[in-house]
C-alpha cells in the first residue's frame, strides 16, 4: 500500500461552490461509419472532453465515468440531472479514409436548447484544428475564460501521422485490464511509436500501460518498470505540456514508493488539467497519509465531483473514503461508503475497509462475512491470500491466519519481495516454537530490505510501521518505540492498528508505547472534529 506523505500544499483551487455554472458533459459521439470504426468516434469524444478539461474555468466529467452511460431514450433535462450539469455536448462521427465528418451541439439541460451547433468536414490531417476549435467554442458559449497557458496547452498538435494516432486510439479503445488486454495495448503503443518516434501521448500511455499492469494488474514484471520510467520520461521531453505524460511520471513514482516525487506530478498534472479526477484521488491518498485528513476528503470530494453520479469509476473514491473513515473511529460513514463502492465493484480491498471497521464496533459477524468474502472473489490471488492472512493472523489470532499463511507462500506469482511481512508472521510462529534463532534469522532479513529499500529513496510509510513491528517482536522496545514515534510525526493515524496487532505485544506495559497510543487517541479525535 502506497504511501507517503509531503509538508507542502497546496496552490491548486479544489472549491466546489458554484461549479455548476459552468459544467459540461461531453457524451459519446454517434459512430455513423462502418462499426469497425467505432474505436474512432470514441476517440473523437474522449480527446474533444481532453481539450475541454484543460480549461480551468470549466468543470468536465471524466470520460471513463461516461463511458458506459445510456442516454438512449432520455430527455436532455433528465440526462442533465442524473450527470449533475448544466450542459451536454453531443454528436456524430463519420470518417472516410482521408476525410471525416464531425457535427456536434452543446445544449443547455434547463432550457433543452442547443446553444452552439456545427459540423465540420475535414481532410485527416486537420483532425487536430477541430478539437481545438471545438474545445474554445464551448468555453466562449459559456463565457468561460481561457488562460494564456491553457490556451497554448488547448492549441498543442500531438503528431502529424495519423496512421501512429489511429494506432493509439486502438490501444486507447481497450478497456478492460489484465495480461491479455494490456499486451494488446503495449503492442498498439509500441506501433504508434514506431510510425511516429515523436509521438509524446503513445510513450506516457505506454509507461502507464507498464506501471498500472506491474501494479494493479500482475500483467508485467517488476523488470519492466525501468522502461515505464524511460517512456514517461521521453514523453515529457518532447512535450513537457503534457498533462498525461506527468501522470504517467507519477505512476511509476508511485509504484516505487517515491512519495515526494509522485505528488510533485500529480501537482503538475492540475496545473495542466484542472479536470483531473485522478490526479486529485491520487493525491487525496498522499494527504490521508500526511494526517491532512480534511483536505484528503476535500480531494476525494473534488474527484467524485468529476465522474457520473453512481459510475463505476467512483469505486475507488468511495472506498479510499471509508479507509479515512474508519481510522478516525467513524465506522458508520466507513461502511457507508464501502457499501457505496461495493454497489460498484466488489473488490477485496473494500472489504478488508468494511471487515475493519466492522471489527472496530465489534460487529464480529459482519467482520468474518466480509473476510470470507475476499477469498471468494479470487482464492488464489496473493494480494487476497495477504488481506486474509493479516487480518486473521495479526488481529484476530486464529488458526486460520496459520493455515492460509501457508497457502500465501505456496501462491503461483508469490514474491516475498511483494509481501515482506510474511517473514514477522513465520518469525511469530517460530517463537511459539522456542525457535530464537529461525525468528531472529527472518526478522534480520526483513530489517535489512527495509532498511535498504529506504536508503534507495522509498518512501512507503508502512515500512515504518514494519521496522517498529520488527524490533517490537524482538523485545528492543526502545528501538521500536522510536520508530513508531518517525512513523506518527510522519503522519500516521492508525491507532487500532498498533493497539490491536499481535505484532505489538511486548510494547502494551511499555510507557512510550502507551504514550504513542494516547497521542493518536487525542489526534484522532482532533481530526474527527474538523471533519465532521
Amino acid at each position: 500500500m502506497i504511501l507517503l506523505v509531503f509538508d507542502r500544499f497546496y496552490k491548486i483551487d479544489v472549491s466546489l461552490d458554484n461549479e455548476l455554472d459552468r459544467s459540461v458533459a461531453v457524451l459519446q459521439f454517434e459512430n455513423v461509419s462502418a462499426s469497425e470504426d467505432a474505436y474512432f468516434a470514441q476517440g473523437m469524444t474522449e480527446d474533444i472532453l481532453t481539450q475541454i478539461s484543460k480549461i480551468g474555468d470549466i468543470r468536465v466529467l471524466s470520460s471513463l465515468s461516461l463511458r458506459d452511460y445510456d442516454s438512449k431514450g432520455k430527455t436532455v433535462k433528465q440526462i442533465g440531472d442524473e450527470l449533475g450539469v448544466t450542459h451536454i455536448l453531443m454528436g456524430n462521427v463519420r470518417r472516410s479514409e482521408n476525410d471525416f465528418r464531425i457535427g456536434c451541439q452543446l445544449i443547455d439541460t434547463a432550457s433543452e436548447s442547443a446553444i452552439w451547433a456545427q459540423t465540420f468536414d475535414k481532410k485527416m490531417s486537420n483532425l487536430f484544428a477541430m478539437q481545438t476549435e471545438i474545445a474554445k467554442e464551448i468555453a466562449s458559449s459559456l463565457n468561460a475564460t481561457i488562460s494564456n497557458k491553457e490556451e497554448k496547452v488547448i492549441d498543442n498538435i500531438p503528431t502529424e501521422n495519423m496512421e501512429a494516432y489511429d494506432k493509439y486510439l486502438k490501444g486507447r479503445a481497450i478497456i478492460s485490464s489484465g495480461k491479455e488486454t494490456d499486451v494488446r495495448k503495449e503492442n498498439y503503443y509500441k506501433e504508434a511509436i514506431s510510425l511516429d518516434p515523436f509521438f509524446a501521448n503513445a510513450y506516457a500511455s505506454l509507461s502507464s500501460t507498464y506501471s498500472l499492469g506491474i501494479y494493479d494488474h500482475g500483467s508485467f514484471s517488476r523488470d519492466f518498470l525501468d522502461t515505464a520510467y524511460t517512456m514517461a520520461q521521453k514523453s515529457l521531453d518532447l512535450n513537457p505540456e503534457l498533462s498525461s505524460a506527468w501522470h504517467a511520471l507519477g505512476l511509476y513514482y508511485t509504484v516505487t514508493g517515491k512519495g515526494d516525487e509522485a505528488v510533485t506530478m500529480y501537482q503538475k498534472v492540475l496545473e495542466l488539467n484542472p479536470n483531473s479526477a485522478g490526479a486529485y484521488n491520487n493525491l487525496s491518498i498522499y494527504l490521508e497519509r500526511e494526517g491532512n485528513i480534511a483536505k484528503a476528503i476535500t480531494y476525494l470530494k473534488k474527484a467524485i465531483s468529476l465522474k457520473r453520479p453512481n459510475s463505476p469509476e467512483l469505486h475507488t473514491e468511495y472506498s479510499n473514503l471509508s479507509n479515512i473513515y474508519w481510522q478516525l473511529g467513524m465506522t458508520d460513514r466507513s461502511i457507508a461508503a464501502a457499501e457505496k463502492s461495493l454497489a460498484i465493484e466488489d473488490d477485496p480491498l473494500t472489504r478488508v475497509h468494511l471487515a475493519v471497521a466492522s471489527y472496530i464496533k465489534r460487529d464480529t459477524l459482519r467482520m468474518y462475512e466480509n473476510l470470507e468474502r475476499i477469498l471468494e472473489l479470487d482464492p488464489d490471488s496473493p494480494v487476497n491470500l495477504s488481506f486474509y492472512v493479516t487480518m486473521n493472523f495479526e488481529f484476530l489470532g486464529n488458526e486460520k491466519g496459520k493455515l492460509y499463511l501457508e497457502e500465501l507462500k505456496a501462491a503461483e506469482n508469490y514474491d516475498i519481495r511483494d509481501f515482506p511481512f510474511v517473514n514477522n508472521y513465520d518469525a511469530l510462529l517460530a517463537l511459539q516454537k522456542g525457535n530464537v534463532d529461525q525468528a531472529d534469522q527472518l526478522l534480520d532479513q526483513n530489517l535489512d530490505f527495509y532498511l535498504s529499500e529506504m536508503e534507495k529513496g522509498v518512501q512507503f510509510q508502512n515500512y515504518l510501521y514494519e521496522i517498529a513491528s520488527i524490533y517490537a517482536i524482538q523485545d528492543e522496545q526502545d528501538k521500536a518505540v522510536k520508530w513508531l514515534n518517525t512513523l506518527v510525526d510522519d503522519g500516521y493515524i492508525n491507532v487500532y492498528a498498533l493497539e490491536g496487532s499481535r505484532l505489538f505485544d511486548n510494547l502494551h506495559d511499555n510507557e512510550g508505547f502507551n504514550q504513542i497510543i494516547n497521542r493518536l487517541y487525542a489526534k484522532k479525535d482532533s481530526l474527527r472534529a474538523v471533519v465532521i
